[in-house]
């Protein structure tokens, strides 16, 4: 009976310690960890989705959209949830608490009960707002280069034909004089 008790107390300081543990390392990051219910409530939220967003217990993740990504984030998510699958690397605009657009990458796994029924989701979102502007950046400079290399490009092969073209007449010129 001791020996029950002490193995008891073990095991609730161990858990006590995991669970510091795992709160001093979700307090540490930079990403949002969350949890929602199967109606896709938030019903969970690290300090990062305050920070975003502010209170966002019992609002859902498209209350933070415009009404067209949404839509576009609802039909995706409705098509994973209906699987049960992991949400893997699900980009997202939505609107931070300062108005402001904030690109999410979004990874989760289903929260199943004992029957295999979907209770929610548990996850974390990663702010990717500067490598999309980034990427942004780069693919506008891309297509200016582009549009630089076709000019010089065009530029080149009219220089080429005129060069050409004064080839021609000069062996024109040179043949009238030589036939004058």
């Amino acid at each position: 009976m001791v020996e029950d008790i002490d193995a008891r107390k073990k095991a609730e300081a161990a858990l006590v310690e995991n669970e510091e543990r795992l709160r001093g390392i979700i307090f540490s990051m930079a990403d949002w960890v969350w949890e929602m219910d199967e109606n896709t409530v938030y019903t969970y939220s690290s300090s990062k989705g305050y920070e975003l967003f502010g209170d966002v217990i019992g609002k859902t993740p498209l209350d933070f959209m415009s009404p067209d990504e949404a839509r576009r984030v609802a039909e995706i998510f409705s098509e994973i949830a209906a699987r049960k699958k992991p949400i893997r690397d699900l980009e997202k605009w939505n609107i931070g608490k300062n108005g402001k657009r904030i690109c999410l990458l979004t990874n989760g796994v289903p929260i199943l009960d004992e029957k295999g029924n979907l209770k929610g989701y548990r996850g974390v979102d990663k702010d990717i707002t500067e490598r999309k502007k980034m990427e942004e950046e780069v693919r506008k400079r891309l297509q200016e280069l582009e549009v630089f290399y076709r000019a010089s490009v065009s530029r080149e092969e009219r220089i080429l034909e005129l060069k050409e073209e004064v080839k021609r007449l000069t062996q024109e010129l040179n043949t009238r004089k030589i036939d004058a």
